[in-house]
């Protein structure tokens, strides 16, 4: 069972529109030149939608966006049904992290990051939540460590805990290895109160059939 925070489909969506929308080319255009035009179209844009239309650049702004917006994690057996989202805000946040995606992108101009670039947002309460709770419910008299209850804890304790995304490049994250820590040592207080309300409301029938 798992765990996603559905505000990041809502921003993923956005996100897509602001690239793909006003400057798409024309369908009549052979691709070679509709990709060459649309590259030209979007460099030569500021502010309103996306100046560079690399994956570096697109998946910054949603990393970017998302630790501004609140969460909604759910469990995959309510994906779709999260609570109600307000769009006039995700276009707020999408575009003002456009803006600064924009005007400070993290690669030089000469060094665009191609489309077969590995490029990955990373949610770290995901990634790091994932690996705690299951050792957390286990310290618990009453933990049961299925996989319903890991999911709930997960996504119990994420509700709680401020937004941590951020963008990984062939491997390779950007982020000192200090403020990774800060992030585990937070993100596990959270969980630790997450797991004892779980373990004592626990949401499966019968611990010998999950």
């Amino acid at each position: 069972m798992k765990v996603k925070n559905e505000m990041e489909t809502v921003v993923r969506a956005e996100v897509a529109r602001l690239k793909q929308g006003r400057y798409a080319a024309p369908s009549w255009l052979p691709r070679s030149l509709a990709e060459g035009s649309l590259r030209w179209l979007t460099g030569m844009t500021r502010g309103g939608n996306f100046a560079c239309g690399c994956p570096h650049c697109a998946a910054d702004v949603l990393a970017l966006s998302l630790c501004r917006l609140p969460v909604r994690y759910c469990l995959s057996l309510h994906y779709g049904v999260g609570g109600r989202v307000e769009a006039a805000k995700v276009r707020q946040q999408v575009r003002d992290a456009l803006r600064r995606v924009d005007s400070r992108p993290r690669h030089a101009a000469r060094d665009l990051v191609s489309e077969g670039s590995e490029i990955r947002l990373v949610d770290f309460g995901i990634r790091e939540g994932a690996l705690m709770v299951g050792p957390l419910l286990q310290r618990l008299e009453e933990g049961c460590t299925c996989s319903r209850c890991r999911a709930d804890t997960l996504a119990f304790g994420l509700n709680r805990f401020p937004p941590r995304y951020g963008v990984e490049v062939q491997g390779r994250l950007r982020m000192p290895p200090h403020e990774m820590e800060f992030i585990r040592h937070d993100l596990r207080t959270v969980l630790w109160k997450a797991a004892g309300t779980i373990a004592a409301n626990p949401r499966h029938r019968d611990r010998g059939n999950v």
